[in-house]
């Protein structure tokens, strides 16, 4: 069985990009608010959450903040996904627990290695030997 990722980002474009590069190794849910992405992974409980910061609705450090603090959700790793310079103080000075940060622009290779090490340490069972490579470009 493929570990169940959520995805939250509001540019389709993005959206896109995730599904071709995670597609093969994951079963994806996506999210364009933060609000959907609350709901959507208290009702499925992913295995990892890929989390942009800046949402239409509420934040990825709220929705961050939110997952944290809820039992159900509150051990599920989230990794964050922005263009911010200062993310880092700000997820310290609001203790929010993360996984990861990745910065925008990131690379394809490097976001799936960083998914796998982060699901080989929270006991998954996931095998990122069985991985497909992900499809060159068109």
């Amino acid at each position: 069985m493929k570990p169940h990722l959520l995805i939250v980002d509001d540019d389709p474009e993005l959206q896109d990009l995730f599904l071709m590069i995670l597609g093969r190794n994951f079963d994806i849910r996506q999210a364009a608010c933060g609000e959907q992405a609350v709901a959507f992974a208290l009702d499925s409980l992913p295995d990892l959450i890929l989390l942009d910061v800046m949402l239409p609705d509420i934040d990825g450090l709220e929705v961050c903040r939110q997952l944290n603090a809820n039992n159900r959700t509150s051990s599920v790793p989230i990794v964050l996904i922005t263009a911010k310079a200062n993310i880092l103080s700000l997820v310290a000075e609001q203790k929010l627990v993360v996984a990861d940060v990745v910065r925008k622009p990131f690379v394809p290779r490097e976001l799936l290695q960083r998914i796998n090490k982060i699901l080989e340490r929270t006991g998954t069972g996931y095998e990122p030997t069985k991985l497909q490579p992900i499809p060159a470009p068109a």
